[in-house]
């Protein structure tokens, strides 16, 4: 199965997250270590809105669903290169009319 490429554009500016992953043993003198955990260290985070009409909405709702959080998809996040992402929960909201904003958190997860 070929990985789907997340197509829609966020409305104003996200603002992302990097956490390191990391092991950290405290011990009872205060000295402490700290080693990075695996490979892959830095992970991104992206808490991101859409808007669109009601149709637009569903098309990128059916996206999210049909990857179900389960699934990864390749996403270019502002300033970064593409990699792959997986959105475990999403919001929609009716804004009056025909418009409608979905928001949803864009978790960087990483392929062998």
């Amino acid at each position: 199965m070929t990985t789907e490429t997340f197509r829609w554009k966020p409305v104003g500016q996200p603002a992302g997250t990097v956490a390191f992953r990391r092991i950290v043993a405290q011990f009872g003198d205060g000295y402490r270590q700290v080693v990075g955990d695996g490979i892959n260290k830095k992970v991104q985070a992206w808490p991101v809105q859409f808007a669109g009409t009601r149709d637009q909405m569903l098309d990128l709702v059916d996206f999210l669903d049909r990857h179900a959080g389960t699934r990864s998809f390749l996403w270019t996040p502002p300033m970064g290169v593409e990699g792959y992402y997986e959105v475990a929960e999403y919001s929609p909201m009716p804004m009056g009319g025909p418009a409608y904003t979905v928001s949803a958190k864009f978790q960087q997860v990483f392929k062998p």
